[in-house]
């Protein structure tokens, strides 16, 4: 038998095979009050461990008490408005996770707002960033203009507009930038280096534009160029990055109405290749990438409006096997994050139609899948700049992730981490061994 052939047959196997391997619990319901369009989490009141948010017509709020217990369930009055979508991160730059909020009221009475944690989960009266939308659909932060601080942008779906808004780093925003106004039906908006020049760049669309596309920051200061068209969509929910074929670079993935969840490859300078289908979910309203089997690659999660909250792995190369519904119970918007500290990524969903926020436990690998693990220890944790890693294996690779699964940090043959540099928030480290086994562990940037 050709060599080649054999080595594809076998991969093959072990590729099929290697699916559901993993298994998640049983829904675990947190609150079931009122209908949810959105979720989110964050440590909300400082004590290291991942708190909950989800809303429609009030913000909610859950307090975990580190185990995925939850204690309280803490409303946020949205002033009769609707929210559409939640964001949280440090807005004024105090080192506490503020809320950031898209609300709709009707016509021309939208606006994004924050609120500002006052501490111990705590948080002020909305904060007005602008009224300047119809009917927003998705708002964001990142550092548009290099300046440290986290700027916010937004889609609004009526006024098809793609805009953002310029932090002075105390949570004191100046007026509408606009990116787009002719992005039909805007929906989706995110930030994230495409083009590998050090500067965030925007990725956008529209449900009703059919296609998904970016905009270049020309000089790091949120000077954005004309519309770059990456692939066609047919009713476009939600579009984000992560690096899903393993080469380096941030390709984009999205979830669409009109049936599919998806990636497209970048090459690393911003060109994108053809459309690869992850699977045909039925009205697919949201879509997360994270490592639910920790072996290094990012899987793909989505909702979808006939209710199924599926998973599909990733074999390290962007090609995905069989979706494997985890429920079928109304789900409509998707997160991930560690929610009982065991340190595997758990995820949440958000149901408009059964009225509930719930999660799903990690469960991990079943029987003899189990990987291969390894004695792995860090100090100080929580700490302020530097951890340090005691181990039983030499160190071969060592990689940080944030909560949402994004890597943000990769270093060979160190023991001794600096982390200085990154916002306060909860972190997971992931060892690899010159013997190849891996280790992981969470930590607590403060």
């Amino acid at each position: 038998m050709n060599k080649n052939l054999l080595i594809s047959i076998l991969f093959c196997i072990i590729f099929q095979n290697g699916f559901s391997q993993i298994s998640f619990s049983t829904e675990k319901i947190i609150s079931q009050s009122s209908a949810k369009v959105h979720v989110h989490s964050g440590d909300l009141d400082g004590d290291g461990d991942e708190d909950i948010l989800a809303g429609y017509g009030n913000l909610e709020w859950y307090e975990n008490d580190g185990s995925g217990n939850f204690l309280n369930n803490n409303t946020i009055s949205l002033g009769g408005k609707s929210l559409q979508s939640i964001y949280v991160t440090d807005i004024n730059g105090d080192s506490k996770l503020d809320i950031l909020c898209e609300l709709n009221g009707g016509a021309n009475n939208s606006e994004i707002v924050w609120f500002k944690n006052e501490g111990n989960g705590s948080f002020s009266a909305k904060n007005v960033i602008t009224n300047q939308i119809i009917s927003g659909h998705c708002v964001f932060a990142a550092d548009l203009d290099g300046d440290g601080d986290q700027d916010v942008m937004s889609a609004s779906v009526i006024d098809d507009k793609i805009a953002w808004y310029e932090n002075n780093g105390n949570g004191n925003f100046g007026s509408q930038k606009i990116i787009s106004s002719t992005t039909d039906g805007a929906s989706t908006v995110y930030a994230s280096d495409l083009d590998g020049d050090g500067y965030l760049d925007i990725i956008a669309g529209g449900a009703w534009d059919g296609k998904l596309s970016w905009y270049k920051n020309m000089d790091g200061k949120g000077t954005f160029s004309s519309e770059k068209e990456i692939t066609s969509v047919n009713q476009l929910q939600f579009a984000y990055t992560a690096d899903l074929d393993g080469d380096g670079d941030q390709d984009i993935y999205f979830a669409a109405l009109g049936g599919t969840v998806a990636w497209v490859k970048n090459d690393g300078d911003g060109n994108f290749g053809l459309l690869n289908i992850i699977g045909y979910e039925s009205k697919a309203t949201d879509v997360l990438a994270q490592d639910f089997d920790n072996d290094g690659d990012l899987d793909i999660v989505s909702t979808s409006d006939n209710g199924n909250l599926s998973w599909f792995q990733n074999n390290g190369f962007g090609e995905f096997g069989e979706h494997i519904i985890i429920s079928n119970t109304n789900n409509r918007s998707v997160y991930s994050a560690d929610i009982n500290g065991d340190g595997k990524f758990d995820i949440l969903t958000a149901s408009f139609y059964g009225n509930k926020v719930s999660w799903y436990e990690n469960l991990g690998f079943l029987g003899i899948h189990e990987p291969n693990s390894l004695s792995l220890s860090v100090y100080p944790n929580p700490t302020e700049d530097f951890i340090n890693i005691i181990s039983n294996e030499k160190i071969k690779n060592v990689e940080i992730f944030n909560s949402i699964g994004q890597k943000v940090l990769q270093k060979n043959n160190s023991n001794r981490i600096d982390i200085s540099n990154f916002a306060n928030g909860i972190y997971y480290l992931r060892m690899i061994g010159v013997d190849g086994n891996v280790g992981n562990k969470k930590i607590i940037k403060k």
